[in-house]
Formats: structure tokens, sequence, C-alpha cells
């Protein structure tokens, strides 16, 4: 058989620039990223915030303010910043006070995470100095 016959017969040709190793679609699991006790504690107290905040108007009794201050510094330092760039954002719209507490939280919960991820690479940073 001439190598041209060989060739059509077997395999269909390659296209230019493309590999001679079949395609494999094997999906290999991922390990999964653990969360570390500082993201697991952060996250309990967030929920335990926004829990308590979001609660807090439901109680008539001394259990409503109890709750909005607990609610209130578990959501510092997040809360002072994240409060009067909401109010300023949103109180001339149409937006509801409950929508605009909820994006207050929200906000606060993302500014702790961003203050907390911070403090986590400076203290290794500092740890890694140290090691040095």
């Amino acid at each position: 058989m001439s190598p041209r016959a060989l060739e059509d017969s077997v395999r269909p040709r390659l296209g230019s620039g493309a590999g001679a190793r079949p395609l494999n679609f094997t999906v290999r699991a991922q390990p999964m990223r653990r969360i570390t006790l500082v993201w697991g504690i952060f996250l309990l107290l967030e929920v335990i915030a926004l829990v308590a905040s979001l609660s807090a108007g439901y109680f008539r009794s001394e259990l409503g303010p109890f709750l909005w201050g607990v609610g209130f510094l578990l959501l510092l330092p997040g809360s002072i910043l994240a409060g009067p760039l909401v109010e300023h954002a949103l109180w001339m719209t149409r937006a509801s006070l409950t929508a605009i507490g909820v994006a207050e939280i929200l906000l606060s919960i993302a500014v702790n995470a961003l203050v907390l991820w911070v403090g986590i690479v400076v203290i290794r940073q500092l740890r890694r100095r140290v090691a040095l």
C-alpha cells in the first residue's frame, strides 16, 4: 500500500498546528481550600452580627436595643465606614430604609473581611521578617 492510502484510511488528517496527542477529557478533582480557624471565627461573628442587626427591630423589649448593639459592635470597623457611604449614596434615591440598612450591613461585612485580610497579610509579612 502506498503511504498516502495508509494515511487516509487510518486517521483523519490533523489540522495545521494541531498536536498529535488525543484530547484528554479526564476531570481531576481540585483540592478544596479549607477555611482556616481565623476565617471560620470571622464568618461566625459576622453571621451573628447579621442576625442580630436584622432581628433587632422586631423586639420591643430590652432585647431589641441589645441585639442592635451586638450587631453594631460585631460589624465594627466596617459599620463606621459603610454607614455614611451607603447613606450618602442611597438617601435621596427611592431605596427603602430596609434596603439602605441591608446595604449598610453587607458593605460592613465586606469592609471587615478586607480589614481582616489585610491584617493577616501584614502578620504573615512580619513573621517572615522575624524568621529571617
